[in-house]
């Protein structure tokens, strides 16, 4: 199995555009596809200990992919490619999902989607 692993990152819990996603739900949902190879939330992916966390996971070259739900593609590009470069992360193995106006459906829908495809 490639290990493709799932992050969403919630901006601490104020994150505006969670208001229509049922964080426990969807992760429930993900975990139950047996498509990622784990699952995770963290509270602020763009700070330094979310960054820190990042190339933690990286690090390993365990990881085929990740796919990381966030407040919008552009600020996840920016940020966390620079982190990737880092450790020799291929870009083309990042997977960002923008979860503003989407409810849970419409952002599970899209991960399981890029799941499937990856595997």
């Amino acid at each position: 199995m490639k290990k493709n692993i799932v992050v969403f990152c919630v901006c601490q819990g104020d994150c505006p555009f969670y208001k229509k996603v049922n964080l426990y739900e969807l992760v429930r949902k993900i975990r139950k596809t047996n498509l990622a190879y784990f699952v995770t939330i963290n509270l602020k992916l763009c700070e330094k200990d979310g960054l820190n966390y990042l190339e933690t996971l990286i690090k390993s070259k365990d990881i085929n992919n990740i796919i990381i739900s966030a407040c919008n593609a552009e600020n996840q590009s920016e940020k966390f490619i620079r982190t990737f470069k880092k450790f020799a992360f291929i870009e083309t193995s990042f997977h960002p999902i923008e979860v503003q106006g989407k409810d849970t459906a419409k952002v599970y829908n899209e991960i399981k989607a890029i799941l499937k495809k990856l595997s």
